[in-house]
């Protein structure tokens, strides 16, 4: 193969879009050997075998197989060639050569010019039309930190600034063109005043310059960041008075600031805010103990009965009486003492419950007995000598005479009774007690007759079973087993018509 120098561009380039995934790129400029190709991944050299693999060559175009996917904005993907410059094919001196070998190595040093070419073309160099004038570097002492320039007569390359100052420079630059905006243009404006320019000559002391520096680090710039709210700014400008000032500046003595450092070194500051709280529970007592006072003004203990700043309700325990007492309107008197509810015009505590002459408690034994005046429906431990009316309920706690029972004519002795057996006895059922005198009671009983017509109870033998089949036997309900069901019936198994059928088709031959 012939390789032109003006068509054999050593180098090809490929974009892999985002999250896309290539795994082949094609080599279509001639090379020799895998070693001749550099691969590019994103600026990263690869590393052949290790990194990919290359197929084709041999003085032809090729492929390199690698796995790139697209990092966010795309990869780029460049194939270069490098051939290295040896000679490898020796020629005889005479005879015959062979002519492949020849043209190989003919092909290999036009490839090799195109590498340089290449290499060449994408290099600092001066133009064809440009005079002449000196690309060679300066001494390596003299370029050490230093940026690169070109002289301003020869346009020869020469060691230009440090980077130093060219860093700064751009600071500087960039704060300039801060400056140059039409709001700071006027303040400057504001600033350039006679009286402005003659604080600043003040400010621009060696004492004052040396402060400015300290103020000029990182946290202080940050802080004055967090100070320079308009909330703040507005707190300093309540602070800035001249009495605030000077009040400031007698805290502002080593004296003042010591004993503050003590106060807060030694916990004063955290006991002060203790005793802020003590002093609320101070006066939370004091509020409690003026109603302590109020209350002792009302509720008190006494040798005798009290003669001043009384009030009615006023209660006082005479320790000379041993006895609790009730100031009232016409003087002091026992709490056990008010009356009875019943006709005291003012009833107020003690004495028995009456309505209408009727006592609800009895004296005797405490019991509650409610005796209707005239006729009445119920009565607590009423008698038959209470005319009440017909229908009426009686409630008799005697003991074993406990009852009870229906008032069912005039006469105060007709009673019809209710007895239930004792508790350890009960068992659901109900006495009924007939009165003395003869009468006639009908019972209506609602239970069914047992039998097994329409409307009758089935009465179940005791040997009816869990899965048995029912059978009635007359006016009962007889359980029957599977066995017995079959004998009933006159039926036999399934096995046993089985065996049947097979002895008959035996006999039938």
């Amino acid at each position: 193969m012939t390789i032109s120098v003006s068509s054999n561009t050593p180098r090809v380039s490929y974009t892999v879009a985002q999250g896309q995934t290539q795994t082949s790129f094609t080599v279509n400029f001639e090379f020799f050997a895998e070693a001749d190709l550099n691969v590019y991944v994103d600026g990263t050299l690869k590393t052949l075998t290790t990194n990919y693999s290359v197929s084709g060559g041999s003085g032809s175009t090729g492929a390199v197989a690698i796995s790139v996917t697209g990092a966010t904005g795309g990869s780029t993907v460049v194939i270069t060639r490098d051939i290295a410059l040896e000679r490898t094919t020796d020629f005889p001196t005479q005879g015959a050569f062979n002519i492949t070998s020849l043209n190989t190595e003919l092909d290999k040093l036009v490839a090799i010019d195109a590498d340089v070419d290449d290499t060449i073309s994408r290099s600092i160099r001066l133009q064809d039309q440009d005079a002449t004038a000196s690309m060679e570097l300066p001494l390596k002492a003299s370029r050490v930190g230093t940026v690169l320039g070109f002289n301003a007569t020869t346009g020869a390359a020469e060691a230009g600034p440090t980077i130093t100052a060219v860093q700064s420079l751009a600071d500087v630059t960039t704060s300039i063109n801060l400056l140059g905006t039409s709001a700071v243009v006027e303040d400057m404006g504001l600033l350039a005043t006679s009286a402005v320019i003659e604080d600043m000559g003040l400010l621009a002391t060696s004492g004052n310059i040396t402060a400015m520096g300290l103020l000029g680090v990182s946290g202080v710039i940050t802080d004055m960041g967090l100070l320079g709210t308009s909330a703040v700014v507005e707190d300093m400008g309540f602070l800035g008075t001249s009495a605030n000032v000077t009040a400031m500046g007698n805290l502002g003595t080593s004296t003042v600031v010591g004993h503050m450092a003590a106060l807060n070194a030694s916990g004063v500051i955290s006991n002060i805010s203790t005793v802020a709280t003590d002093i609320s529970n101070v006066n939370t007592v004091a509020s409690n103990v003026s109603g302590i006072n109020d209350f002792a003004a009302r509720y008190r203990v006494a040798s005798s009965e009290p003669s001043s700043s009384l009030d009615v309700g006023d209660l006082v325990f005479d320790t000379t009486a041993n006895q609790l007492k009730v100031y009232k309107s016409g003087g002091w008197e026992a709490a056990s003492a008010f009356g009875n509810l019943s006709s005291d015009s003012s009833p107020e505590l003690g004495g028995n419950l009456d309505v209408v002459t009727h006592s609800i408690v009895s004296a005797s034994n405490r019991n509650i007995s409610i005796t209707p005046n005239g006729t009445g429906v119920v009565q607590i431990d009423g008698t038959t000598g209470v005319d009440i009316s017909q229908g009426a309920i009686s409630i008799k706690n005697g003991g074993a005479q406990s009852y009870v029972r229906f008032y069912c004519e005039s006469s105060n002795a007709h009673y019809a009774q209710l007895t239930a057996p004792a508790h350890a006895n009960f068992s659901g059922n109900i006495s009924v007690v007939l009165p003395a005198t003869a009468g006639t009671l009908a019972l209506t009983s609602q239970i069914p007759t047992s039998g097994v017509s329409s409307g009758n109870v089935a009465t179940f033998t005791s040997g009816v079973a869990d899965d048995d089949f029912l059978r009635v036997n007359g006016t009962s309900i007889e359980g029957r087993s599977a066995s017995e069901l079959l004998s009933d019936i006159g039926a036999t198994t399934e096995a046993t018509a089985e065996a049947n059928s097979v002895a008959l088709a035996i006999a039938l031959g």
